[in-house]
């Protein structure tokens, strides 16, 4: 297992990942990417603990048929697998954090993951999500700055809550920032020659 030692005084952004894996527009996955000033870029992501070959269903998901934990991961190994082996649609939103609070939330990240390791919880498909999982977080740090609602249960609405509440950067607009946020068309050209998630940022608008 690869071990990466991170400075957390040194973090430069922090990116909102959603990632539209099913047909059905309002299911997605959330995740949180933390990028550092010395080219590291390390990814959250609250998932469903499976058993091997089992799939995801929604329905199942109702019904404590899956653990929560949470992977801590490679931006690269998290996103290069979605982008460009299973073709889903991706979207990479800058978020707008107040001094001070990406620290914040990368440490309360870490003391949920150990949380998790020595208390395991259940996923709900609306009450434990990845999406509400990182709502708890923030709201953690910054008391009632997301509200309870329902594009917060459905991740594939998620972008225009996160817009609407200043969340993450307005790129001209809603549509505007939902168009250019998109990833994977540019990740699929990836040849490995340079950094895989410079190389997926290259489009954004800068900071």
């Amino acid at each position: 297992m690869d071990q990466h030692k991170v400075d957390i005084d040194e973090i430069a952004d922090v990116w909102f990942v959603i990632d539209h894996f099913h047909k059905i527009k309002g299911l997605a996955h959330t995740m949180l990417t933390f990028e550092f000033k010395d080219g590291q870029f390390i990814t959250f992501s609250f998932e469903t603990r499976r058993e091997v070959g089992e799939r995801y269903h929604p329905w199942k998901g109702l019904w404590r048929a899956y653990e929560l934990y949470l992977l801590v991961a490679t931006e690269k190994d998290a996103l290069h697998l979605r982008t460009n082996a299973r073709n889903h649609k991706v979207h990479l939103f800058r978020v707008q954090t107040p001094p001070g609070k990406e620290k914040a939330l990368f440490n309360a990240l870490c003391d949920r993951l150990n949380s998790l390791s020595e208390n395991p919880e259940w996923y709900h498909t609306f009450g434990k999500t990845c999406t509400t999982a990182i709502v708890d977080q923030v709201n953690l740090i910054t008391p009632g700055r997301i509200p309870r609602m329902w594009r917060t249960l459905l991740p594939g609405h998620s972008a225009r809550a996160a817009w609407k509440l200043k969340l993450i950067e307005d790129w001209g607009g809603y549509e505007a920032t939902l168009q250019a946020s998109r990833i994977d068309e540019r990740a699929r050209k990836w040849d490995g020659k340079e950094e895989y998630s410079e190389f997926i940022r290259a489009h954004l608008p800068p900071k």
